[in-house]
């Protein structure tokens, strides 16, 4: 019996520990495709709820064999599992659809996608980024006088190698707690000073200043935080013995403005579509991460040190210059206002020297900004586009016009890419939207909004809607824009901590005389979530208080012994009566999903199931009733116990 045999035998006994022992025992030379998929698999299975390290090592192993396991099932698979259990239910789903690709109708790789699917449309997060930021600041603030006492470990030329290496390190994995992928620097000026980059990224920026505005005093003594690597004119690079900076770069700089959208398209003109503006057009969004409007620049630089390079890696040359870009004129900058970057073999005309640049953008009359906070608070831009007059079309795909403050978002959304949306939701961050429908606004004089145009009342509503958010979720949120369609409008925003978001805006409509609205994540290939629904109430049995009936219940408690099997059955009975009441129209999905006695029966039996998979589904099922659970006891010890099976520990306790 081979090796591989052999371990397909212990899984199938569940004996993990084995594979993980025989196939790491090998010599390097002897690891084959096949071994490292099962090696793979013993560690995601081997893997408890949590247990993120393993998850990694699996990813890590099956990464390298991609070409050639291309279309296999089991690869898919398993990259898909383990994405999935490191909450990344994004990347995870391209793998399960590329499974159920292979193998055509396979439940397990179905009911996969249907959960990576519910938690991209509501992304609530096991731990939100607002939960991990003040977990992140807490352990820096415990730390913070240790890692201030290494940048004096060393003589007087400065800390030392192994204090250095030890600093960086601790620094980063307390950021590892908040940012997947953290970029960062570490100084000492007036106080110790922690840098972090956005890597040219607008989107990035919101998260980092996000995460500067909340450290805590007693780091911010000894501390400063700062967004984006600040101006520096005497940085230099080096590639081998040779060093190079500012003053061996030169820089020719021209307005862009001709990207720009239209300046006419403001907030209050919203409601007046311009029938030439496609989405594709020069109107729409910007979807590279590069500024748009007057307040740009395109720049062609050169450097006669680097041409030798050039020849040869191009990549690295452009790295290099983009970073000597930053430190010229700060990161901010470089992401707010240069709108194209080229790199030229021969000298330039006109230009000036790199260390020259800041003053020659302010002759050409570009405003620089002096940090990401500034940046980021006026940096909202007007759009166009062309509306798709189908009523069944999908959401904002009606929109007259808008304002933004991250194009990209917009953009990819428009183009079904779901690429901004994916990095937020990386850091546990939810970027969407709500609408709500428009049929009530009008230009009648006797309605009950009195005079107001149509336009003006749609953007007085909107206001006030943001306003609500922004009073009620305080720091859980940041409004980034709006858009007016022919028939629905629309609030953008990034949220911090979703559930509080949703809550709020569930009471404002609540309050107000629109029929429904919903929330939609910016990607495409999500459901929507209704927050007030315009459906008929559904028939609620007296003597129960729910759509289940006394017989129903009756039917329930017969399942209810010491046997799995007799929950399954449970959840199965839930799952059907649901599917029937719907298809009969006596009740929609949302309404089941909410109704408090379903809510606790669906619990007892994924909880009596003894199964991670309907551990999760408790969870996942539980929120949508919270707001029918007050005073509910029971509600509330079965979801915390949902919560703690799947290792979610800090929400169990709360």
């Amino acid at each position: 019996m081979t090796l591989l045999e052999k371990c397909q035998n212990w899984n199938s006994d569940r004996e993990y520990q084995k594979i993980i022992d025989a196939i790491e025992a090998l010599p390097e030379d002897e690891r084959t495709p096949e071994l490292d998929s099962e090696l793979a698999r013993a560690y995601n299975n081997r893997a408890e709820a949590g247990d993120r390290e393993l998850y990694k090592k699996a990813i890590a192993l099956l990464e390298p064999h991609a070409e050639y396991f291309s279309g296999d099932h089991c690869w898919n698979y398993r990259m898909a599992y383990a994405y999935y259990y490191l909450d990344r239910e994004d990347l995870a789903l391209e793998y399960f659809e590329a499974a159920l690709k292979a193998r055509p109708g396979d439940e397990d790789t179905q009911e996969f996608i249907e959960q990576c699917r519910s938690a991209l449309a509501l992304p609530l997060f096991p731990k939100n980024f607002r939960e991990r930021v003040n977990e992140a600041w807490q352990t820096f603030a415990s730390r913070e006088a240790e890692l201030r006492g290494l940048f004096c470990g060393g003589d007087k030329s400065g800390i030392s190698p192994e204090d250095s290496e030890k600093l960086l390190r601790e620094c980063g994995d307390i950021l590892e707690l908040v940012f997947t992928d953290p970029t960062f620097g570490l100084g000492v000026g007036t106080k110790c000073e922690l840098t972090l980059s956005a890597d040219g990224d607008r989107a990035k920026l919101y998260e980092l200043q996000y995460f500067k505005e909340h450290a805590p005093d007693e780091v911010l003594r000894h501390w400063d935080i700062i967004v984006a690597k600040p101006r520096n004119s005497g940085f230099e690079l080096r590639i081998d013995d040779l060093w190079f900076g500012v003053d061996d770069v030169w820089v020719l700089a021209e307005p862009s403005g001709e990207n720009s959208p239209n300046g006419e398209n403001s907030p209050s003109g919203e409601n007046s579509p311009n029938g030439e503006n496609s989405p594709n057009g020069e109107n729409s969004p910007n979807g590279e991460n590069s500024p748009s409007g007057d307040n740009s620049v395109k720049l062609t630089m050169y450097c006669e040190k680097l041409l030798p390079l050039l020849a040869e890696n191009d990549d690295r040359v452009w790295w290099m210059l983009g970073s000597l870009c930053d430190f010229a004129i700060g990161e901010v900058n470089s992401i707010a206002i240069v709108d194209g970057l080229e790199i030229s073999d021969k000298p330039l005309d006109g230009a000036v020297s790199l260390s020259a640049l800041p003053e020659k953008l302010k002759e050409l009359g570009i405003k620089l900004y002096s940090d990401a906070g500034e940046y980021l608070e006026h940096s909202y831009l007007s759009y166009q586009l062309e509306p798709n007059p189908d009523r069944d079309a999908d959401w904002r795909m009606d929109t007259v016009a808008g304002t933004t403050r991250l194009p990209a978002l917009i953009n990819d959304y428009l183009h079904e890419d779901s690429t901004t949306f994916n990095s937020f939701f990386a850091d546990h961050i939810a970027a969407g939207f709500i609408i709500f429908p428009l049929d009530g606004f009008n230009d009648n004089e006797d309605s009950e909004r009195g005079a107001e145009t149509r336009s003006a009342q749609i953007y007085a509503f909107r206001d006030r809607l943001e306003s609500a958010l922004t009073e009620k979720c305080g720091d859980a949120i940041t409004i980034i824009g709006g858009a007016t369609g022919l028939y629905c409008g629309y609030v953008d925003f990034i949220a911090w901590d979703l559930r509080e978001v949703l809550n709020a805006a569930s009471e404002f409509f609540d309050d107000s005389d629109i029929a429904w609205a919903s929330f939609h994540s910016f990607r495409r290939d999500t459901n929507t979530i209704a927050l007030k629904t315009d459906d008929e109430p559904p028939e609620i049995h007296e003597d129960t208080g729910s759509i289940l009936s006394s017989d129903d219940i009756a039917e329930l408690e017969d399942m209810t012994d010491n046997h799995s099997g007799y929950y399954h059955r449970m959840v199965n009975y839930i799952d059907e009566f649901i599917a029937k009441g719907v298809e009969e129209k006596r009740f929609t999905q949302r309404q089941a999903r909410r109704d408090l006695q379903v809510a606790l029966w669906y619990a007892y039996g994924c909880l009596n199931c003894d199964e991670y998979e309907y551990y999760y589904r408790a969870a996942q099922w539980m929120p949508a009733s919270e707001q029918n659970a007050k005073g509910c006891g029971t509600w509330y010890y079965r979801y915390s116990c949902a919560l703690t099976y799947c290792g979610r520990l800090d929400e169990a306790l709360r």
